[in-house]
């Protein structure tokens, strides 16, 4: 069984003449607690420890806030209006604070973030230009594990263009920059699982097989860390092109159970106290509307309508976005 990789906060910054056993060595030594819970397979210390490091990042922030704070609440207050127009906009002002500023990784972050929110937004081709500059912006900063996040947002929004190859090239170039260690090993899921949707899209199903047998290999007894926003989605998207998989396969007996348990670990991830942009309905609802569709395939119509009708519902709770379509 190999460690969890939940993801983790970033360290405080510790301001100038404060004491650093107050802020940085307190999360530094909750970060090696971590590792070494990790390493050992304590999945359930590692988890209670990435919380404390959380909150304890959390307190920091809110007595050293840095100077993009203000804009990250009016994002979140936008967001939860459902003024998606506003959010751009601030997501823009964060961009250009990250410019100014000068620090690759900083800016980098800022235009993936306004990446994701165009591809939301269904604006895949602006979502795609903003992914390669955010690629582009971050290359300097030397940061492998950096590289290959957003590598992976830009193949993504290739991938949503309905530019297979060049998505597919994208993922295999972010494959190629992660090193086979513990540390890495639910990226290189993710990984596998991205490179899994090109070969779905290109109909290449038995390489598409290959890839989630190694991506399940990687997320062996990773379910068990619920906490970890990360873990939970990364596991949601295995089962989701595993039904993909078996939809294209006609195989729809077994397509419907899977999508059951993507549905379980999107529910899971929504419920997640840190996850708390009213996007984290849209994946809920579209597994839901997609199990819907299984379900209709077996000759199930009520518990398909009912599923449908839940899709709907779950959706509305994110308001302003683009309506779910059939085919979600």
């Amino acid at each position: 069984m190999k460690a969890p990789d939940q993801p983790l906060p970033q360290p405080p910054l510790v301001p100038a003449g404060a004491d650093p056993g107050s802020a940085q060595e307190k999360f530094e030594k909750l970060a090696r607690d971590y590792g070494l819970a990790a390493q050992e397979n304590r999945f359930a210390e590692a988890e209670q420890i990435a919380l404390e490091m959380l909150l304890a990042a959390g307190e920091e922030a809110a007595r050293n806030p840095p100077p993009e704070a203000p804009l990250w609440e009016k994002v979140s207050a936008l967001e939860n209006s459902g003024d998606w127009a506003g959010v751009e906009a601030v997501r823009r002002e964060l961009v250009a604070l990250a410019e100014a500023g000068g620090r690759a990784g900083i800016i980098a972050k800022a235009r993936q973030d306004l990446s994701e929110l165009l591809l939301f937004l269904g604006r895949p081709g602006e979502a795609w230009e903003e992914a390669r500059g955010a690629t582009a912006a971050g290359r300097p900063a030397g940061l492998e594990i950096l590289d290959v996040m957003l590598l992976l947002n830009e193949a993504a929004c290739a991938l949503e263009m309905g530019q297979t190859q060049a998505a597919l090239d994208t993922v295999e170039e972010a494959m190629g920059l992660l090193q086979e260690q513990p540390l890495t090993s639910l990226l290189r899921a993710r990984a596998l699982n991205q490179r899994a949707r090109c070969r779905l899209a290109q109909g290449r199903l038995s390489d598409a097989a290959t890839d989630l047998a190694a991506s399940e290999q990687l997320l062996a007894g990773k379910g068990a860390c619920e906490f970890a926003a990360g873990v939970q989605a990364t596991l949601a998207a295995w089962w989701e092109i595993r039904a993909t998989l078996y939809g294209k396969q006609g195989a729809w007996a077994e397509a419907l159970p899977a999508w059951q348990k993507a549905v379980e670990k999107r529910q899971l991830v929504a419920s997640l106290p840190q996850v708390g942009s009213p996007r984290r309905f849209v994946p809920l609802a579209r597994a839901l509307q997609q199990c819907a569709c299984a379900a209709r395939r077996l000759g199930f119509e009520p518990e398909a309508e009912t599923l449908a009708a839940e899709a709907r519902a779950i959706a509305a709770q994110c308001p302003g976005r683009p309506p779910l379509k059939d085919s979600e």
